[in-house]
């Protein structure tokens, strides 16, 4: 028997309390607050698409733009091509050289016509007629051109995200295919890209996958898309135009990286100064990419990779992919691990050496050298850096 009253409540289910009515503006905002935070969503995630979709149209239609040099690899014979080392197969080899700057100042004789026929102070060197380019070449730099300032063999590894660059200074004297001895400028002069190729692979042993010109008129864009870059001048000088550098870290926008680079023109070593500025202001651009987050801002990654597309011309075999992954690989590197190094040489005259004359040169130091090619071709710069500092590009080039 149940206690008390407890009987009376058997099989009757309890009420719930009655709750107070809803405040029906409070239930309005409820539902509008929810339709907000789906829509909110739903635009956060299709603007990520369409950034990223953005990203890759914008790239794909860029990279479709760059200026491309025809044949440069046909006249390579596959017998006679290194093999790429396995541990670096990730990554890719770019032959790169430098076009002549041009304007006032410029390396070329400002009072030069280039329509006149006059070959004092063509790109092609002196006395050197086009060897393998059209007149009306639209690539940057031209083809057969004999390099600006340096030979460079550049390689993003992706591994580590390090970027190498190593410079081999254009009066470096070394053989030549079919030509004997002589400087490695002379190379592109004599036989185009295709013979530099040639010439690189057999001094070096490292595999070429891909060449480019780099128009350093047209750095000067990117220098601006990017908010200026920093270069670092050893002393006070005002150049020719009455543009003025101190010594120490300068800011360079597009106008001043111009003058940047034409003002070793009054400096004592304006052969290697040149050479130097150069690489300097390659490295202050790359090292500024991969401080930058482009890929934040869809009208920014456009305009960089627009003026980058305008700098460069690359060989016809180099693919739209390869040239965004090329890009991705620039912007990833990471900045204590990009590297700039010119090779190891030495200066002398030509005496005793045929067609040499009595002109400066340069030449490898045979050992050193050997080691910074297998440091490139297997990538251990960072190791070859530790037992080579003084390889490094200077900071302060002049």
């Amino acid at each position: 028997m149940k206690d008390g009253l407890e009987f009376l409540f058997d099989g009757i289910t309890p009420r719930p309390p009655r709750r107070a009515p809803e405040d029906p503006d409070r239930q309005r905002w409820a539902r509008r607050l929810r339709r907000l935070a789906l829509t909110a969503t739903i635009l956060v995630s299709a603007g990520t698409v369409g950034v990223l979709a953005t990203g890759y149209l914008t790239s794909s239609d860029l990279s479709g733009r760059v200026a491309r040099l025809g044949e440069v690899f046909g006249g390579v014979e596959a017998a006679e091509r290194p093999v790429t080392a396995e541990a670096v197969t990730s990554g890719r080899s770019i032959l790169a050289i430098g076009a002549e700057l041009r304007g006032p100042g410029s390396d070329s004789d400002p009072d030069s016509d280039p329509d006149s026929g006059s070959t004092a102070g063509s790109a092609n060197g002196p006395g050197d007629g086009p060897i393998d380019a059209p007149a009306d070449d639209p690539a940057p730099g031209g083809v057969g051109r004999p390099p600006a300032g340096a030979v460079m063999l550049i390689r993003f590894d992706p591994r580590d995200d390090s970027a190498s660059v190593i410079s081999i200074p254009y009066l470096t004297r070394v053989d030549v295919p079919g030509h004997g001895r002589t400087t490695i400028a002379s190379a592109h002069t004599l036989g185009g890209p295709t013979l530099l190729v040639r010439t690189v692979e057999q001094l070096t042993s490292v595999r070429v996958d891909h060449f480019m010109v780099v128009d350093f008129d047209e750095l000067a864009p990117v220098v601006d898309v990017l908010g200026g870059v920093d270069v670092t001048v050893a002393a006070d000088i005002t150049d020719r135009t009455g543009v003025r550098f101190r010594a120490g870290v300068n800011r360079l926008d597009g106008a001043r990286a111009r003058a940047y680079l034409r003002q070793p023109d009054d400096l004592p070593d304006g052969t290697a100064d040149r050479t130097q500025r150069r690489q300097n202001l390659l490295r202050a651009v790359l090292t500024r990419v991969a401080s930058a987050q482009p890929d934040a801002d869809a009208l920014e990654n456009y305009r960089l990779l627009d003026a980058v597309t305008r700098a460069v011309s690359v060989d016809d075999r180099f693919g739209r992919d390869e040239l965004r992954d090329v890009a991705r690989a620039a912007a990833g590197a990471s900045r204590g691990s990009i590297w700039f190094l010119v090779a190891p040489t030495r200066s002398t005259t030509g005496g005793g050496v045929e067609g040499a004359g009595s002109e400066p040169y340069l030449l490898l130091e045979p050992g050193r050298s050997v080691r910074l090619w297998h440091a490139f071709r297997t990538g251990t710069v960072e190791a070859y850096i530790s037992a080579h500092p003084e390889d490094l590009l200077s900071t302060n080039p002049g």
